[in-house]
């Protein structure tokens, strides 16, 4: 797979703020943390420490943007600031690192990803028994939970980063660290932990959470699922144990629905209180529909009539092995997983796509064949991928059309389109999926073969779809199942077609042109009706589609 890029310059005035670009180099895309917010939908570009996005994409945060002759009022969080504006990409845009500083954010640039991160500063916290307040540069949220032995209420503040010298006012029951790069945690250990319900604050700069039993006023969302307890809260009786004692056995498998929002996309599940691993906790999907989760040194079992209450786990099922136990939970339609492991406390999250109304019919699916005109893509003599990739995808987009799904393709005849017009047929159209189609190639012929499902780095939706779709390539490509990769280990930031894409997306490598069997495979015309096939089954698993 071979990738060409294109960039045009206009300069129309000679202003400071316009030459960034030639005294730094070329834009490039990038992407935005800003605390508790989704990801702006439009691509944004980073010049030197700078980053830049379109002047109204903004908007999508709340923001307010009034333009002048040559620069931009802002505005945003109860305050106002104003920017010099210039042309990026063709647009006007504004320098949304000085904003968010002008706003109070923290900000770090992630070098390795392009990833601009803007925190609300956490400049006070006052805590007692019945009460944490706590104030911020920017509107924050916390997500709120419970946990046991001791009984004590967590409280992740989300977006957000402790300030050296922030005021702080804390009793001996209670601790606080900065627990990830955007989240603050605060543990107080409180006997009125037991009254709390889990729940997540609107957005404030000033949080109130009354711990008395009254729930704080709280959102529609799902809590983020709890990460284990802190790892400087040490048990006494652990303490006390020798170093040399055996775990106890675990007598029966404590398993429980925490939280259950079948309305939701989330589902936590918790297991508490597993005894002394041996080793870390694993976990597997060895497909879409089915978790296995791998406990070393633990010896659990299940009573018979054993059922978890939710309608996303239809079965759950203990398989003793040879110092460990898997657990395997057998679930309602495929859905992606993220398990957790810390102080004898595991937690799974399920996450459900938003599919709408599940169904593949009337979808909008944009089908896009690798490469074309002037970019042959990979060859094998005068076999050149993007021939087999129009072929295929049009047999792929045939199939999707015969579905009931509304289908475009990127190109129908052998022309080179930019892979950020390919992106951007799919934003345009506000399509629902995004399927690109390649035939992959290496440096040494004969030497590996079978197909991957590639998706972009941190796309959950991306990823489950890519878990979907290749499990079902694996069933009828007759070649070897390589798996859903992601596109961070072949790009340090992915490949554009699935950065670029404003929807779930995927790249398809269906087998290696330079390997005699995969080479002869992917020509024929069962290959690509079986293919058609498993790609309109992949969408259906991923969708729940009559499942």
């Amino acid at each position: 797979m071979t990738a060409h890029f294109g960039m045009k310059r206009l300069l129309f005035a000679i202003l400071p703020w316009m030459v960034v670009t030639a005294a730094y180099g070329q834009n490039r895309t990038a992407q935005v943390i800003y605390t508790y917010h989704e990801p702006l939908k439009e691509a944004v570009y980073r010049v030197a420490d700078e980053c830049y996005a379109p002047v109204f994409s903004v908007e999508q945060w709340g923001w307010k943007v009034q333009l002048n002759r040559d620069d931009a009022d802002i505005s945003a969080e109860g305050k106002k600031v104003s920017v010099p504006i210039r042309t990026v990409g063709g647009r006007q845009a504004i320098p949304l690192r000085l904003a968010l500083q002008k706003l109070g954010a923290d900000l770090q640039w992630d070098d390795t990803t392009d990833t601009l991160a803007a925190n609300g500063l956490v400049n006070a916290i006052k805590i007692s028994d019945a009460k944490i307040e706590i104030t911020t540069s920017l509107p924050v949220k916390a997500n709120i939970f419970t946990m046991i032995d001791p009984p004590r209420v967590v409280v992740d503040i989300q977006g957000a980063k402790l300030l050296e010298d922030a005021i702080l006012e804390i009793p001996k029951n209670a601790r606080m660290k900065q627990f990830k790069p955007d989240v603050v945690r605060i543990v107080l250990e409180t006997p009125n932990a037991q009254k709390i319900t889990a729940a997540t604050t609107d957005p404030s700069a000033s949080l109130t959470l009354t711990l008395d039993g009254s729930a704080p006023t709280v959102d529609a969302k799902p809590v983020e699922p709890p990460a284990g307890e802190d790892p400087d809260h040490t048990n006494p009786d652990e303490q006390a144990a020798s170093p040399t004692q055996e775990p106890p056995p675990v007598p029966a498998l404590p398993v429980e629905v925490l939280v259950n929002l079948e309305s939701s996309r989330s589902l936590l599940v918790l297991a508490r209180n597993l005894g002394e691993l041996t080793g870390p906790v694993q976990f597997r999907k060895p497909d879409p529909k089915t978790l296995d989760v791998i406990l070393p040194g633990a010896h659990v079992k299940l009573p018979d009539d054993f059922k978890l209450k939710s309608a996303s786990i239809v079965n759950t099922l203990v398989v003793e092995g040879e110092g460990m136990t898997t657990i395997r939970f057998t679930l309602a339609r495929a859905m992606g997983a993220q398990v957790t492991s810390e102080n004898g406390e595991v937690v799974i999250q399920l996450s459900k796509p938003n599919v709408g109304n599940g169904k593949l019919a009337g979808k909008v699916i944009v089908v896009d064949p690798g490469h074309g005109g002037h970019d042959t893509g990979a060859h094998s003599g005068k076999l050149y991928e993007k021939n087999l990739t129009l072929a295929i995808a049009t047999k792929v987009a045939g199939e999707l059309a015969d579905a009931g799904a509304t289908v475009i393709m990127t190109r129908k005849t052998d022309v080179f389109i930019p892979l950020l017009e390919r992106a951007d047929i799919a934003n345009r159209n506000e399509a629902d999926f995004f399927i690109s189609v390649h035939i992959n190639s290496n440096t040494l012929a004969n030497s590996m073969s079978g197909s991957i499902t590639f998706h972009h780095k941190g796309s959950e939706d991306g990823k489950l779809l890519a878990e979907c779709i290749q499990d079902e390539l694996a069933k009828v490509n007759k070649l070897p199942n390589l798996g859903a990769w992601s596109d961070g280990k072949i790009y340090q930031n992915g490949f554009s077609v699935l950065r670029n894409t404003q929807m779930p997306g995927v790249l398809l490598e269906l087998g290696f042109i330079n390997h005699s069997r995969d080479r002869a495979r992917v020509q024929t015309k069962e290959f690509r009706d079986a293919l058609a096939t498993a790609v309109v089954k992949g969408l259906q698993d991923y969708l729940g589609d009559g499942k």
